[in-house]
Protein backbone atom coordinates (compact mmCIF):
# COMPACT_ATOMS: atom_id res chain seq x y z
CA UNK A 1 0.00 0.00 0.00
CA UNK A 2 1.36 3.37 -1.02
CA UNK A 3 -0.11 6.71 0.01
CA UNK A 4 0.69 9.34 -2.59
CA UNK A 5 -0.20 13.02 -2.69
CA UNK A 6 -2.73 13.64 -5.46
CA UNK A 7 -2.55 16.94 -7.29
CA UNK A 8 -5.86 16.55 -9.10
CA UNK A 9 -9.28 15.78 -7.75
CA UNK A 10 -10.43 14.25 -11.05
CA UNK A 11 -9.65 10.64 -10.14
CA UNK A 12 -10.55 10.93 -6.45
CA UNK A 13 -13.87 12.78 -6.52
CA UNK A 14 -15.92 9.96 -8.12
CA UNK A 15 -14.67 7.67 -5.35
CA UNK A 16 -15.73 10.21 -2.72
CA UNK A 17 -19.14 10.57 -4.40
CA UNK A 18 -19.79 6.83 -4.21
CA UNK A 19 -18.74 6.73 -0.54
CA UNK A 20 -20.50 9.81 0.87
CA UNK A 21 -24.03 11.19 0.72
CA UNK A 22 -24.25 14.69 -0.71
CA UNK A 23 -24.80 16.15 2.76
CA UNK A 24 -21.34 14.92 3.84
CA UNK A 25 -19.33 15.90 0.78
CA UNK A 26 -17.99 19.28 -0.15
CA UNK A 27 -18.47 20.58 -3.69
CA UNK A 28 -15.71 19.70 -6.17
CA UNK A 29 -14.77 23.34 -6.73
CA UNK A 30 -14.42 24.00 -2.99
CA UNK A 31 -12.05 21.05 -2.50
CA UNK A 32 -10.12 21.96 -5.64
CA UNK A 33 -9.57 25.49 -4.31
CA UNK A 34 -8.50 24.26 -0.85
CA UNK A 35 -5.99 21.84 -2.40
CA UNK A 36 -4.05 24.89 -3.58
CA UNK A 37 -3.28 25.72 0.06
CA UNK A 38 -0.57 24.14 2.19
CA UNK A 39 -2.95 22.83 4.84
CA UNK A 40 -5.29 20.61 2.77
CA UNK A 41 -3.94 17.39 1.33
CA UNK A 42 -5.48 14.71 -0.85
CA UNK A 43 -3.80 11.32 -0.51
CA UNK A 44 -4.47 8.43 -2.84
CA UNK A 45 -4.00 4.88 -1.62
CA UNK A 46 -2.57 2.66 -4.33
CA UNK A 47 -2.12 -1.08 -4.59
CA UNK A 48 -0.45 -2.39 -7.73
CA UNK A 49 -0.74 1.11 -9.25
CA UNK A 50 -4.54 1.06 -8.84
CA UNK A 51 -6.33 3.73 -6.79
CA UNK A 52 -8.15 1.87 -4.01
CA UNK A 53 -8.92 4.73 -1.61
CA UNK A 54 -8.49 8.38 -0.71
CA UNK A 55 -8.02 10.61 2.31
CA UNK A 56 -8.89 14.31 2.37
CA UNK A 57 -6.84 15.78 5.23
CA UNK A 58 -6.58 19.15 6.93
CA UNK A 59 -3.09 19.65 8.40
CA UNK A 60 -3.90 21.92 11.31
CA UNK A 61 -1.61 23.34 13.97
CA UNK A 62 -2.31 20.70 16.62
CA UNK A 63 -3.68 17.74 14.67
CA UNK A 64 -4.54 16.26 11.31
CA UNK A 65 -8.26 16.21 10.67
CA UNK A 66 -9.45 13.43 8.38
CA UNK A 67 -12.44 15.03 6.67
CA UNK A 68 -13.01 12.23 4.16
CA UNK A 69 -11.78 8.65 4.10
CA UNK A 70 -13.10 6.49 1.27
CA UNK A 71 -12.34 3.01 -0.03
CA UNK A 72 -13.24 2.12 -3.61
CA UNK A 73 -16.51 0.20 -3.64
CA UNK A 74 -15.06 -2.76 -5.57
CA UNK A 75 -12.33 -3.27 -2.94
CA UNK A 76 -14.40 -2.99 0.25
CA UNK A 77 -14.27 -5.87 2.69
CA UNK A 78 -10.69 -6.76 1.72
CA UNK A 79 -8.87 -5.00 4.56
CA UNK A 80 -7.99 -1.96 2.41
CA UNK A 81 -9.40 0.51 4.97
CA UNK A 82 -7.25 -0.89 7.77
CA UNK A 83 -4.17 -0.85 5.53
CA UNK A 84 -4.92 2.76 4.63
CA UNK A 85 -5.19 3.79 8.28
CA UNK A 86 -1.93 1.97 9.07
CA UNK A 87 -0.21 3.80 6.21
CA UNK A 88 -1.60 7.14 7.43
CA UNK A 89 -0.36 6.49 10.97
CA UNK A 90 3.05 5.60 9.55
CA UNK A 91 3.14 8.76 7.41
CA UNK A 92 2.30 10.97 10.42
CA UNK A 93 3.78 9.03 13.38
CA UNK A 94 3.93 11.87 15.91
CA UNK A 95 0.68 13.62 15.08
CA UNK A 96 -2.77 13.33 16.58
CA UNK A 97 -5.28 12.13 13.99
CA UNK A 98 -8.88 13.24 14.44
CA UNK A 99 -11.92 12.09 12.52
CA UNK A 100 -15.66 12.47 12.93
CA UNK A 101 -18.20 9.68 13.19
CA UNK A 102 -21.92 9.74 13.63
CA UNK A 103 -22.96 8.91 17.14
CA UNK A 104 -23.85 5.21 16.84
CA UNK A 105 -27.59 5.19 16.20
CA UNK A 106 -28.00 2.24 13.82
CA UNK A 107 -26.17 -0.87 12.64
CA UNK A 108 -24.09 0.96 10.01
CA UNK A 109 -22.89 3.74 12.30
CA UNK A 110 -22.10 1.22 15.07
CA UNK A 111 -20.06 -0.88 12.60
CA UNK A 112 -18.15 2.22 11.50
CA UNK A 113 -17.20 3.08 15.10
CA UNK A 114 -16.20 -0.54 15.73
CA UNK A 115 -13.97 -0.47 12.62
CA UNK A 116 -12.11 2.60 13.88
CA UNK A 117 -11.78 1.09 17.36
CA UNK A 118 -10.23 -2.04 15.82
CA UNK A 119 -7.74 0.33 14.21
CA UNK A 120 -6.75 1.89 17.57
CA UNK A 121 -8.90 5.03 17.33
CA UNK A 122 -10.68 6.02 20.51
CA UNK A 123 -14.07 7.66 20.68
CA UNK A 124 -14.80 10.75 22.72
CA UNK A 125 -18.46 10.49 23.66
CA UNK A 126 -19.36 14.19 23.68
CA UNK A 127 -21.51 14.99 20.63
CA UNK A 128 -22.02 18.11 18.54
CA UNK A 129 -23.79 19.02 15.31
CA UNK A 130 -21.62 19.41 12.24
CA UNK A 131 -21.86 22.84 10.64
CA UNK A 132 -23.42 22.74 7.20
CA UNK A 133 -20.80 22.18 4.45
CA UNK A 134 -22.98 22.50 1.35
CA UNK A 135 -26.62 23.07 0.38
CA UNK A 136 -27.72 19.78 1.95
CA UNK A 137 -28.49 19.59 5.66
CA UNK A 138 -26.85 17.00 7.89
CA UNK A 139 -27.97 17.22 11.48
CA UNK A 140 -26.78 13.92 12.94
CA UNK A 141 -24.89 14.21 16.20
CA UNK A 142 -21.19 13.57 15.62
CA UNK A 143 -18.33 12.44 17.86
CA UNK A 144 -14.58 12.74 17.51
CA UNK A 145 -12.37 9.69 17.34
CA UNK A 146 -8.65 10.15 17.93
CA UNK A 147 -5.38 8.34 17.47
CA UNK A 148 -3.06 7.61 19.22
CA UNK A 149 -4.27 9.10 22.51
CA UNK A 150 -7.81 9.40 23.86
CA UNK A 151 -9.22 12.89 24.19
CA UNK A 152 -10.11 14.57 27.45
CA UNK A 153 -12.47 17.54 27.67
CA UNK A 154 -9.70 20.12 27.26
CA UNK A 155 -8.29 18.44 24.15
CA UNK A 156 -11.77 17.92 22.70
CA UNK A 157 -12.57 21.62 23.09
CA UNK A 158 -9.18 22.65 21.68
CA UNK A 159 -9.44 20.42 18.58
CA UNK A 160 -13.10 21.26 18.05
CA UNK A 161 -12.34 25.01 18.13
CA UNK A 162 -9.49 24.60 15.64
CA UNK A 163 -11.55 22.39 13.30
CA UNK A 164 -14.59 24.66 13.45
CA UNK A 165 -12.43 27.73 12.72
CA UNK A 166 -10.34 26.37 9.85
CA UNK A 167 -12.34 23.48 8.38
CA UNK A 168 -15.90 24.70 8.84
CA UNK A 169 -15.01 28.40 8.86
CA UNK A 170 -17.40 29.25 11.70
Amino acid sequence: MKLLKMRSLDEAYPLLQEAFPLSELRPYTYIEEKLKTSFVELLGAYEEQQLVGVFLLWKLQDCIFVENFAVAKHTRGQGIGSKMLDALKEKYPHTTLILEVEEPFDHTSARRVAFYKRNQFQIYESTYLQPQINTEKNMHPLCFMSYPEPLNEDLFLKYKAEIFKFVYEV
